[in-house]
């Protein structure tokens, strides 16, 4: 029996699993005959930074739109996301987090198009 299931990708790598496990679902659909649409019980999501899907070379096809989250407001540098994160923290793990993010001096790749 056929049971609902969700599937989050993180990042491009996430990402491109996401759709290949859709593409090899769709595959299986379109073998036994199936026409009656995507099952909306089976449901993928990207989360990722750049503000559109990337990985085009990737060869599997794109999750549709609808199925795509990006982290990072067009033309939103690194400098403001990263403080961002350190002000919505309690000042007792501020220091745990900011040790763990590169510091924005280094960060010389536009965060919106992808975490380089």
């Amino acid at each position: 029996m056929l049971r609902p299931f969700f599937v989050v990708g993180i990042g491009g790598s996430g990402g491109n699993t996401v759709r290949a496990a859709r593409q090899a679902l769709k595959f299986k659909l379109d073998q036994q005959g199936w026409d009656g649409g995507w099952p909306e019980a089976w449901q993928f999501l990207q989360i990722d930074s750049p503000t559109s899907p990337d990985g085009l070379s990737f060869p599997a096809p794109l999750l549709p739109q609808e199925d795509y989250l990006s982290l990072v407001p067009n033309n939103v540098g690194y400098r403001v996301l990263h403080d961002k994160v350190l002000q919505g923290l309690g000042s007792k793990h501020t220091l745990d987090v900011q040790r763990s993010l590169p510091s924005p001096s280094e960060v010389k790749v536009p965060v919106d198009l992808g975490a380089g």
